[in-house]
């Protein structure tokens, strides 16, 4: 007895799929999960390298603003590159008293096993000995190094002679782990940080 066409067909249909199209469907399930991984691996990447590169340019910003800021008002201005505790000096007269002075210090403290500072401005009113405001400026701030100063490619963060009444500095960020492969891998040292050039000048007396 010859069975019927739809039957027929329901038979054929029910064989399932050929080892060549198992093959096939987890070759191209392998690839698109390949092709999935690589996208999600490039945007995790990506998002750590840009928020770096912010924070980095966000810190050397805020740090110049700051100083710029003090430079404008300030009467002497003495950097120190060798001494991070004072790295820069400033004093203006007081507006309504002329006989007192104001005095910022900004220091570099170290902070972490990296190496990197945090800068940090104090405000001493009316003379050194009363401490008036301490204000956190930026971190991740690269130190200056012990090269000579005619060599400027060792320095970071530096600050040239301050000469008529101009003060010119470098100021350089980066994140704790470029800066701690710094000597085994100088390319992503170099690549990772915001290195900025400030030039400040004080209103004349």
């Amino acid at each position: 007895m010859k069975k019927p066409s739809m039957l027929r067909r329901l038979e054929r249909s029910q064989k399932g799929f050929t080892l060549l199209e198992l093959i096939i469907v987890i070759a191209l399930t392998g690839i698109i999960a390949a092709a999935a991984a690589m996208s999600i691996h490039q945007v995790l990447t990506g998002t750590t390298l840009s928020n770096d590169t912010n924070t980095a340019i966000n810190q050397v910003r805020n740090a110049g603003h700051w100083i710029s800021r003090d430079v404008l008002m300030a009467q002497t201005v003495s950097p120190d590159n060798s001494d991070l505790t004072k790295f820069l000096t400033l004093t203006w007269p007081d507006p309504e008293d002329d006989t007192k002075q104001h005095k910022v210090i900004y220091k570099l403290d170290s902070y972490g096993s990296s190496g990197l500072t945090e800068l940090v401005r104090e405000h001493y009113y009316p003379d050194d000995d009363l401490l008036e405001a301490t204000t956190f400026i930026a971190t991740n701030i690269v130190p200056p190094c012990n090269e000579p100063p005619d060599d400027p490619a060792y320095h970071d963060t530096w600050c040239d002679p301050y000469e008529n009444r101009v003060l010119k500095m470098n100021i350089t960020a980066c994140n704790d782990r470029d800066y701690e492969m710094r000597t085994e891998y100088p390319e992503d040292y170099d690549g990772g940080k915001e290195k900025r050039a400030f030039q400040a000048k004080s209103r004349p007396d």
